[in-house]
């Protein structure tokens, strides 16, 4: 797996605050040997916690790292980001060629190989590094649901393009922005959200192509996912989605 635990910090340090023994966590920092580069990973874990983990894919999505990472403290929940200073695609060197991909299209060999060509160039040894690098991201989700954080751009992927490309189950609530929207692949959490009338899609992956997407991952291998995507800076709907979304799991 070509992992190393590098340190492993009580969070109760950390915060300054003391923690009873049953839910007390640590914070650990990974390693992963990616090509000749070296990626982090932290993972926040609590003894006492529900099966149900966030995961920040893009470290330049600080947004959501912030919001995660409150309720994750708050509701002891276990949360997993890709250490990358801040930036959306990983770069990492591999016999003296370098390459970048979008890690959140590495869950499939197809997506991973369309990433490299689009981003930098493709080999199949930097194929295998990366298909190396998600079984390790996927191990620490295992046999959890899977919350996903996610910040765009206004206008840039919103609510709207499911609609126009009829590739989910569509609930849209005109009041609020369509930037503002959760991607599920589960239907009752669907149903819920919709309750509740938030902006959410049912995503039906056999109407798309395998692009790499967590999402895509998630919904063939019976795996219960939710995305939490939201503008940049839009702080205080993204809180409010995902303690929705916590009334709904919990």
């Amino acid at each position: 797996m070509n992992l190393r635990n590098i340190y492993t910090i009580p969070v109760s340090f950390l915060l300054g605050i003391s923690l009873n023994a049953c839910s007390q966590d640590t914070t650990t920092i990974l390693q992963h040997q990616l090509g000749a580069s070296i990626i982090s990973i932290k993972k926040s874990n609590f003894y006492s916690s529900a099966p149900i983990v966030f995961i920040q894919l893009h470290h330049n999505e600080t947004t959501a790292a912030e919001v995660a990472q409150q309720f994750s403290d708050s509701l002891q929940l276990s949360f997993v980001q890709i250490l990358n200073s801040e930036q959306r695609l990983i770069g990492f060197e591999n016999t003296g060629q370098t390459y970048r991909f979008d890690p959140n299209r590495m869950f499939s060999k197809e997506g991973a190989a369309a990433s490299l060509k689009l981003h930098s160039q493709y080999s199949d040894e930097a194929l295998t590094a990366i298909d190396s690098f998600s079984k390790t991201i996927l191990g620490l989700l295992r046999n959890q649901t899977v919350v996903a954080v996610h910040n765009n751009t206004d206008e840039e992927f919103t609510l709207n393009d499911y609609i126009d490309n009829e590739t989910g189950l569509v609930h849209k609530n005109s009041s609020l922005d369509p930037d503002d929207f959760f991607i599920t692949t589960d239907s009752t959490v669907y149903e819920r959200l919709k309750e509740k009338n938030f902006n959410v899609v049912w995503e039906w992956s056999d109407k798309l192509k395998d692009d790499g997407s967590l999402s895509i991952y998630c919904s063939r291998n019976n795996i219960r996912y939710v995305n939490v995507e939201a503008e940049h800076g839009h702080k205080t709907e993204q809180a409010a989605m995902l303690k929705a979304l916590m009334e709904i799991l919990k």
